[in-house]
């Protein structure tokens, strides 16, 4: 889930209870790192992300928090050929939303339009067992009730 300050002035230093004037909208977000092995293709988190390997997209709305006023009631599932990897509520987990916005108010400056990525849930592909990693072919969508659907199709990357 990310979420998309409003137009107002910067923040810095927010108490958890000032946050909500401050977002103007959340949307889905997914974030892939790919690195080929194989036939597989390996989200990675292990070694350092070079840019040509790095894809992160939102969507496919922008949903305002007047329409979402409590994200803590919303619910976040992955799906890879429609097989459910993560279900898991937004109030799940560790800190809640206003206190992660809080808290990344304390050492950087937040601006109109900066965008905040709240994470992922357990059921991560590398931690399963046996393993489930992503191929040409596939379909994986992240549905976040009350915000939408994003889904993507894995693509083999072109031959030199």
């Amino acid at each position: 889930m990310i979420h998309i300050l409003r137009g107002c002035d910067e923040a810095v230093r927010l108490v958890r209870e000032a946050v909500a004037e401050h977002v103007y909208c959340v949307s889905v977000e997914m974030l892939c790192v790919f690195r080929k092995i194989g036939e597989a293709i390996l989200p990675t988190t292990a070694h350092p992300m070079q840019h040509d390997q790095l894809r992160r997209v939102f969507g496919p709305w922008l949903v305002t928090t007047d329409e979402i006023p409590d994200p803590a009631t919303l619910s976040i599932e992955t799906r890879l050929n429609g097989a459910v990897m993560q279900k898991a509520s937004i109030s799940d987990l560790v800190f809640d939303v206003p206190q992660l916005i809080a808290y990344c108010s304390t050492f950087t400056i937040l601006n109109p339009g900066d965008v905040i990525i709240t994470g992922t849930t357990g059921g991560v592909g590398a931690f399963r067992n046996p393993q489930v990693w992503l191929r040409a072919g596939d379909t994986i969508e992240v549905d976040i009730s009350g915000v939408g659907v994003l889904s993507n199709p894995i693509a083999a990357e072109p031959s030199d």
